[in-house]
């Protein structure tokens, strides 16, 4: 049971035979698993989930890959003031307006090391481990350690780091761990150039991937983050993350750098009382696409800190196709289960977790059983099964229906874009002219 002085409202969920399904907030911190096929009401559920949350002053992240679910929750942001302040609105494509995403801006000393293992992490979820073999994991960790002690850090400056003799003796000077600054001091200079070259190689060209672009290069070059995820936690805010309009590998990518840097935000909490940790909700869309090792953190240790998860997504197979381990600590880890329609290949799994039993029905021409995993596959749209945390056990499975499709209430969501903005970005030809500035001279300041 998680202690904290905020309690939030309970939401409604659905209803079961014409009553509200509530779920509580201690409820919630144990995170909440929907799965279903496209157009069963997924995002529908998540939606309504999330108005509640916005009207209640809740804090929450959403991470929506495809973009029409961060456009439709705009809408459905309260028009007040207050309410509006509280948004991030973090568009990749906005190429005008780039807001700074710096995974290793201001980490401290003690979270380094777990910093760098997730970002290397996420380079392997993406890549996969063909690509990014041992010895290229060792100079990417060793890269963001060294860069995380130096002024400015960012992504941008691994590639300099790793070709430009002069500038890494100078971050190398700086380092104060004595592994991290023997490994640059010894073991990266024991071979010869073109040994270093072609150990190099393969992690230059992942990241020529996001810096070469410069939708991405402009976000993740940034010095400094234009916003903290912790100061957004501590305070209710919202961050809406519309990761549409990119090639699929940036994408995942951004998802995944999003979800470690709102993980580590979360276990940073461990130096305020446990009391005092205001509940934040992630919402993670189709998140096996970019699921690294930060999801399994956030569902395993992100509970005791106040974090709660709700994951949705469609077919099991995605959770295999990433880690096999991953669909063990999500039913192993995850309080509340929303099932909507699946199919066959699903079915009997997901009936098996949810305790589904056969239904018998008499009629005039005898005894008519559904097994469980006919009821889950011939579910309607709209509705679901569910089994949810109520204190320390779980209720039975619920057949579920579905709340409508929340209206929308906030008729000018261009206003909270445009407020955004001018909180939160920066101008694209400042940007440019400081990365300008880091890649052909010897700069002194940040890239801001």
């Amino acid at each position: 049971m998680i202690h904290t002085s905020y309690q939030t409202r309970p939401i409604v969920v659905a209803y079961h035979r014409g009553e509200p399904v509530l779920l509580e907030s201690a409820a919630r911190l144990r995170h909440l698993y929907i799965v279903g096929q496209t157009g069963t009401g997924k995002s529908s559920l998540v939606a309504n989930m999330i108005a509640q949350d916005a009207a209640a002053g809740h804090g929450l992240a959403l991470i929506d890959p495809h973009g029409s679910l961060a456009t439709d929750v705009l809408s459905l942001i309260p028009t007040a003031q207050d309410c509006s302040h509280r948004v991030v609105y973090f568009k990749p494509t906005d190429i005008e307006h780039p807001i700074g995403l710096n995974v290793l801006d201001r980490i401290p000393r003690d979270a380094q090391a777990n910093v760098a293992g997730n970002i290397v992490a996420a380079f392997l979820h993406i890549f996969g481990e063909e690509a990014v073999a041992d010895r290229s994991q060792e100079i990417l960790r060793n890269a963001l350690r060294a860069l995380m002690e130096a002024p400015f850090p960012s992504l941008l400056r691994i590639p300099r780091l790793l070709t430009d003799d002069a500038y890494r003796e100078k971050v190398v000077a700086r380092i104060t761990d004595p592994v991290v600054a023997h490994y640059w001091n010894v073991r990266f200079v024991a071979g010869d150039r073109a040994y270093r070259h072609q150990a190099t190689a393969p992690i230059l060209n992942k990241l020529d991937h996001f810096l070469s672009n410069p939708l991405l290069r402009n976000i993740l070059g940034q010095s400094t983050s234009s916003f903290s995820v912790r100061r957004l936690m501590d305070e209710g805010g919202i961050l809406i993350a519309d990761l549409s309009g990119l090639d699929e590998i940036s994408t995942y990518m951004l998802g995944a750098l999003l979800t470690s840097i709102i993980a580590q935000a979360a276990l940073s909490r461990s130096v305020i009382p446990e009391y005092d940790r205001r509940p934040f909700y992630l919402y993670a869309d189709e998140f096996p696409a970019y699921a690294g090792a930060s999801f399994k953190i956030i569902l395993s240790e992100a509970r005791k800190y106040a974090l709660g998860a709700i994951l949705s997504h469609q077919l099991l197979a995605q959770l295999d196709e990433v880690d096999r381990s991953l669909r063990a600590t999500i039913f192993g880890n995850v309080g509340s289960f929303v099932s909507f329609r699946v199919g066959i290949q699903d079915a009997e799994t997901i009936a098996g977790h949810l305790a589904l039993e056969s239904q018998i029905e008499y009629t005039g021409s005898g005894m008519h059983e559904t097994t469980p995993s006919q009821q889950l596959i011939q579910l309607a749209n709209f509705t679901a099964c569910g089994r949810f945390l109520q204190g320390d056990s779980l209720s039975p499975p619920l057949l579920l229906d579905m709340l409508p499709p929340p209206k929308p209430i906030n008729h000018r969501p261009h206003r909270i874009v445009a407020l955004s903005r001018s909180r939160f970005a920066r101008g694209r030809a400042k940007i440019d002219a400081g990365i300008r500035r880091f890649l052909t001279d010897h700069p002194r300041g940040a890239i801001s």
